[in-house]
């Protein structure tokens, strides 16, 4: 079996519009990509949108030179190749394309044995896998609101901004009041059966900061906080971790096994968050997964893509023994009708997947009216004083 080409997709308008925490990122596209052979089988993979995600594109056509006429099931092979093809680590978009190839690669591998990709992975581990989904709200009633509609769709935990997103215009004891009454309200009103996990989306600059808004929280009891500091800096990572009484948990901007390794030599981390989008595909995620293992450190997927991804990362759950929780968004009706038998949770939990491969497939007659070349730019803010601001 010879790989004959690959194509790339970007699809817009089909996840709506994006609400982050503290910003609105507007109408973020999809990218997909599928890798065809010369016997019939071909498999499908996402990347991440880093935007711009015309870059990605790029990168995606030049890994297809370097794979054209090998066989798509030497992953480890190809992944080696397309990686060291960079001269040196490609950044985020080269390894949102390489994530993404790779992930078709298991997509063909599993079609080709007849098999599902988790059972190439080790096989089942856990009955279920659980999910959580993110919940706005700019006040504490907007996000009780929001948490309403995750409990009445069967989830049991949701993440969340443990600051408004005003946040930067306010003083900052005003801001810490706001975090306090926050958390008070969400957690009087579902009370401690319900679990939240925060993220400051790596917003805040200071590390000073960031200790007090954890020792703010520290009494409502969150799963975990998610890059309470700019995740570049991995020193000062560790040095919170060091304070923190709640699992701090970061990986999502983290590329390969080398910088994740970083992070647990320096003690910097309780849970992982990669992304499978980003950080190397499938066979990275694993070997991550298992450092980590190593170390007695758990792994929560960072996931807010779209169904390919999704169903990618339910198979690293089902067989990875560390997985705790998936981070996923509901698919819009749009998705659903794109990718044939779309993952969604009952109950809070995905089931096992069925079928060869990822057990998914897309709709290409209805993806092809969301094809676009009207590419996507990552918003800009500013501070009040006209500062670039982390968002």
């Amino acid at each position: 079996m010879k790989i004959t080409n690959i194509e790339c997709y970007v699809l817009k308008g089909a996840r709506g519009t994006v609400k982050g925490f503290h910003s609105s990122t507007g109408v973020r596209n999809t990218i997909l990509v599928k890798t065809f052979t010369d016997n019939d089988i071909y498999g499908i993979g996402e990347a991440f949108c880093v935007g711009p995600d015309s870059a990605t594109l790029h990168w995606v056509k030049y890994f297809e030179e370097q794979l054209i006429g090998q066989d798509p099931r030497r992953i480890e092979y190809l992944w080696a190749r397309m990686y060291q093809g960079a001269r040196i680590p490609p950044g985020s978009s080269g390894m949102a394309a390489l994530s993404a190839i790779e992930m078709t690669l298991w997509d063909i591998l599993g079609k080709s044995v007849n098999s599902p990709v988790y059972e190439l992975l080790g096989g089942q581990f856990r009955d279920r896998v659980r999910g959580y989904d993110g919940a706005g709200g700019d006040t504490p009633e907007q996000l009780c609101e929001a948490i309403q509609k995750a409990i009445e769709r069967g989830l049991t935990a949701i993440k969340t901004s443990p600051l408004p997103s005003n946040f930067r215009s306010l003083l900052w004891n005003d801001a810490l009041a706001a975090v306090e009454e926050r958390m008070k309200v969400v957690r009087e009103k579902f009370g401690y059966s319900f679990d939240i996990a925060l993220d400051t989306h790596a917003a805040i600059f200071e590390p000073s900061k960031t200790l007090e808004i954890e020792e703010t929280v520290r009494q409502y009891k969150p799963l975990f906080m998610e890059d309470p500091i700019r995740m570049e800096n991995y020193q000062a990572m560790a040095d919170l971790r060091k304070k923190f009484h709640v699992p701090l948990a970061t990986g999502e901007c983290t590329f390969t096994k080398w910088q994740t390794g970083q992070l647990i030599s320096l003690k910097a981390v309780d849970i992982f968050n990669p992304d499978i989008c980003l950080v190397g595909g499938m066979l990275e995620l694993k070997k991550i997964a298992a450092n980590a293992e190593g170390n007695d450190l758990s792994i929560a997927p960072h996931n807010p893509m779209g169904p390919v991804a999704t169903m990618a990362n339910i198979h690293f759950a089902f067989s990875t023994p560390n997985f705790v929780i998936l981070e996923h968004r509901g698919p819009t009706d749009i998705e659903k009708n794109i990718v044939i038998n779309t993952p969604e949770t009952k109950e809070g939990y995905f089931s096992l997947p069925q079928g060869p491969g990822w057990g998914i497939d897309l709709n290409m007659e209805y993806l092809k009216d969301y094809i676009s070349s009207d590419y996507w730019h990552r918003e800009e803010y500013f501070l009040e004083d006209g500062t670039p601001a982390h968002i």
